[in-house]
């Protein structure tokens, strides 16, 4: 599925997309167009493809409530964030941000995102993950309450304000 416009929201209702293979890297399940803005993606689960999510440059970017698992690269890779929120979302397969300069990813040390566009918090709370966990090229991230469990890789650089973190 491609977001190919800013002002869109992706609400699963609840349902599961399956994909039919786990290999290369053109089998993605939900991409966001490059460099959009105020979109969100909710209630949805995926499985069985490549990459779950991922995002080039999104301004204002909302994933929440979101299950991925059973991916061959990465379950959810955003790159050059900003505005962005990932909460209460359970991912299998690895979860990689990076802010990319200090023009995108940097935070305003908040808690209190909501992935709205404009804003310069970068917020990433209570996700439970499994695999691999990357975070870089940001400042001022709020990174709170999240569980990580059969590690695979864990990258941290370059951020600021972390809370308890379960590992």
């Amino acid at each position: 599925m491609w977001l190919d416009s800013s002002r869109v929201t992706l609400d699963g209702a609840g349902h599961t997309v399956t994909g039919t293979q786990t290999d290369g890297y053109d089998h993605i399940c939900v991409q966001t167009c490059t460099q959009c803005h105020t979109m969100e993606i909710k209630d949805l689960t995926i499985t069985k493809f490549a990459y779950g999510i991922t995002s080039n440059y999104a301004q204002g970017l909302s994933i929440t409530d979101v299950t991925v698992r059973n991916t061959g690269n990465s379950a959810m890779y955003i790159s050059g964030a900003d505005g962005l929120h990932l909460e209460n979302n359970d991912v299998d397969g690895g979860l990689y941000v990076t802010g990319h300069n200090a023009h995108h990813g940097k935070g305003d040390r908040s808690c209190n995102g909501t992935g709205e566009y404009g804003s310069p918090s970068i917020t990433i709370k209570n996700n439970h993950v499994i695999g691999g966990l990357g975070i870089s090229d940001g400042t001022g991230w709020c990174i709170e309450g999240n569980t990580i469990s059969n590690i695979k890789s864990i990258t941290f650089s370059s951020w600021i304000l972390i809370s308890y973190q379960a590992i």
